[in-house]
């Protein structure tokens, strides 16, 4: 029988001794153990779901076995692509969990795949998050070995579930003899020694002092998904993501993940570097390059993707590739050192989609990132950063969200009080970076990936897109406060009260509670972070604080501040009705300390002002709207208090809007194309049912009338962009009626 490690342990030892392994201490689950398990899984991943399963006992062990045939949405995903699975799941604090990883860190699979289009994987499931690991799809019996403690992290296994997915569909079985939890051999013991000291060796990243003073709060972007949807909207690709990154930088962000970037020309990444410039955008592209091949073409490509660009302030990060495996790890660093030779200022990060070997690549890399795609659990979120931010040793922690649902119509649409209450859980357990996953989408009904996004496939928007817009901006400026503390879990100010009346309706689960609070220490301050953990109600607080704060400290009100601009201590006790996933940020400081971290948020506000009327000036000069007022107001920042910039600022960018709003042709145009915008997206929305509902050929098909409308809404768009508002009424009344008029019609054939 083969035995075979996984992960970075499979880079050190390349010969397994089977009968020193045989020896070692360990706890092991047997076929009538397994038996016992459940066929159910994790309900915030509901593929498994219609798959009708079995679980028997075979010649050797128990044989899983899953129903696919009847699953229309495997069509819809390619071979590479497995995401429909059925489940054998341990139940939590059931022999023989939890497992303490201090003394078996080595996880066994005895398996073999009865059938030919077997995707076998597991899931270990601790505290805090999950590991994933796809097995060897064999026929023959095969023993699977995979180290999961890094860094002496996790400590404890809570649950393993064994998921069988195919890209087929049909009836699939695997075979499962026995799980083997291990201690280390002395061999593997010794391999980890040798490979600590060599990894002790490795140079800490390059300092990367952006990081110091911007926290990206962005969106993930797919540069192969940009050139189909420019196909589709028969637009020039350049056209395509100047719309995109006006949108994107309206909406108060500052930063784009661009998956697939290797896919873009030297010509194209120029242009778009530009662009990025123009709207105040820095960039993170993922070339996703095959490590295998890097080993040997890597300095050519770094050289011809990297070095170019070493200079551009449109550039954040790079990252070579996603969700690295621990096999990956010795190919990285190497990496590292030819992405940090050709460009000594932007670091090489990385992003996992789970934790998993995340205790081993962070605390080598000057930025690195987990998402979280759960949904209906948002305060999860904040417990899984609570309890890795850590590992970064003191460097940016990123995290990429959920604004999605795959072709597989997963996850949940969240709410935006989930939005909010994730956004507030990241930032107050130390995040130092957002990404939200994903800004735009081919749509599930023309053959893409994903049936749902946060623009849709057509530019447009959705209430996820709003709420972000509206949060985005005030974390702009409290991005300064959280960059430069940390949360420690001690008290700043000793003897701050604080009470909560929990809504009669609220749904928060009794073991969370409903509201979180947390302390982050700057070096001569401290931040309070109040967070509603209710999604759904209001909750009643109150504040109070001691009369007396060591040092000659005040307190104050940090998120009113970027949200009303007024500046003055608060009332040391408050009452507080914090609408759903609410977060408040409070600062304690001595009087001449606030001042200088106020006049850092203000910085922060006034460059996001600066960058909005930028935007408007475009289009005004384009319609020839006096901007006399909001340009001498302009020319006043940065002259006197920063409070007088901050209001200037204020001022400047609401005299353009009031300017721009009284040109009677620009707001007709742009007023029909919104409605035009609204129905479309509803369009859409209409397909996507239908999608969900097996109508696949139906929904395409009716798509067919949808592109047309879509494509002359961008035509539109970009003609209202370049000045040609009352050349266009007409047309953009019309797109607006023939928009609603189809979406009546779809939903007559679809409906709720």
């Amino acid at each position: 029988m083969a035995y075979t490690y996984l992960g970075y342990l499979g880079t050190l030892i390349y010969s397994p001794d089977t009968r020193e392994i045989a020896k070692a201490d360990s706890v092991s689950v047997s076929p009538a153990q397994l038996l016992r398990w459940t066929t159910s899984d994790d309900s915030r991943e509901p593929e498994w779901k219609r798959i009708p399963v079995e679980c028997t006992m075979g010649e050797r062990g128990v044989v899983l076995r899953g129903k696919f045939d009847r699953i229309r949405q495997i069509d819809s995903c390619g071979p590479e692509d497995p995401s429909f699975w059925v489940p054998l799941s341990s139940e939590r604090k059931t022999t023989p969990f939890p497992i303490d990883l201090r003394r078996f860190p080595v996880f066994e699979v005895t398996y073999r795949c009865r059938t030919e289009n077997v995707r076998p994987s597991y899931n270990v499931s601790y505290t805090t998050g999950q590991q994933v690991e796809w097995l060897p799809p064999r026929q023959e019996w095969t023993t699977a070995a995979h180290l999961l403690r890094n860094r002496e992290f996790p400590n404890f296994i809570d649950q393993v579930t064994l998921r069988l997915y195919t890209v087929a569909r049909s009836t699939e079985e695997l075979e499962v003899e026995s799980l083997r939890f291990r201690a280390l051999t002395a061999a593997e013991r010794e391999a980890l020694a040798k490979a600590e000291k060599r990894i002790a060796a490795i140079k800490p990243p390059l300092s990367t002092p952006q990081f110091d003073s911007f926290m990206p709060i962005g969106v993930s972007m797919g540069a192969r998904q940009a050139a189909r949807m420019a196909e589709l909207m028969e637009v020039p690709q350049r056209d395509y993501w100047r719309l995109a990154m006006e949108d994107i930088a309206r909406s108060h962000h500052n930063a784009i993940w661009i998956e697939d970037a290797a896919e873009l020309s030297h010509t194209e990444w120029t242009e778009i570097l530009g662009l990025a410039s123009s709207f105040g955008l820095r960039l993170v592209p993922e070339f996703n390059w095959d490590l295998a091949r890097f080993r040997t073409e890597g300095p050519e490509l770094v050289e011809r993707f990297v070095h170019p660009h070493a200079e551009s302030e449109s550039v954040l990060a790079w990252s070579l590739r996603s969700e690295p495996g621990g096999a990956h790890f010795d190919a990285l660093c190497q990496a590292r050192s030819l992405f940090e030779n050709a460009d000594p200022r932007h670091p090489l990060v990385f992003l996992m989609r789970e934790p998993n070997s995340f205790p081993l690549f962070a605390p080598h890399f000057a930025a690195a990132g987990i998402s979280y795609f759960k949904s209906g659990v948002p305060w999860r979120l904040g417990e899984m950063v609570r309890a890795h931010q850590h590992i970064c040793e003191d460097r940016q922690f990123w995290i990429q969200a959920p604004a999605f649902i795959y072709a597989t119509s997963t996850p949940h649409w969240h709410t935006c009080p989930e939005l909010r209450l994730m956004l507030n859980h990241a930032f107050c357990g130390g995040a130092r970076g957002w990404f939200s996953y994903t800004y735009h989408n081919v749509p599930a009904w023309h053959e893409g990936p994903f049936k749902r996004s946060l623009t849709g496939p057509f530019l447009t928007f959705s209430d996820l897109w709003s709420e972000l817009g509206h949060r985005i901006e005030r974390f702009h400026g409290l991005a300064s406060l959280l960059l430069h503390s940390r949360p420690n879990g001690g008290e700043w100010v000793p003897g701050v009260e604080m009470s909560v009346r929990r809504h009669s309706n609220s749904r928060v689960p009794e073991d969370v509670p409903p509201v979180y609070s947390a302390w982050l220490h700057g070096d001569d301050f401290a931040l309070l972070y109040v967070v509603n953990n209710d999604a759904s109600e209001v909750t009643g607080i109150n504040i109070k604080i001691p009369a007396t704060i060591p040092f000659g400290q005040e307190v104050y009100d940090m998120t009113d501040f970027v949200r009303y601009r007024n500046w003055h201590p608060m009332a040391h006790e408050r009452h507080i009705e914090m609408f759903p996933g609410q977060g408040q940020v409070f600062m304690f400081a001595p009087p001449e300390v606030a001042r200088r971290e106020r006049n850092f948020v203000i910085e922060r506000m006034v460059w996001n002002d600066r960058r909005q009327i930028g935007i408007d000036l475009g289009v005004a000069r384009r319609y020839e709207v006096d901007i006399t007022s909001s340009q001498e107001l302009i020319k006043r920042t940065g002259l006197g208090d920063p409070m007088d910039d901050l209001r200037n600022a204020a001022d400047a960018r609401a005299d353009l809007i009031n300017m721009l709003g009284a040109h009677q042709a620009l707001v007709t145009s742009r007023s029909a194309l919104v409605q035009a915008s609204a129905a479309i997206c509803g369009c859409d929305g209409v397909l996507c049912r239908m999608f969900d509902q097996g109508r696949m050929d139906e929904a395409h098909e009716n798509g067919r009338q949808v592109l047309p409308l879509a494509r002359t809404l961008t035509e539109l768009r970009l003609k209202l962009r370049r000045g040609h508002a009352a050349s266009i009424q007409e047309q953009s009344h019309a797109l607006a009626q023939s928009a609603i008029a189809l979406l009546q019609e779809l939903r007559t054939i679809c409906p709720h």
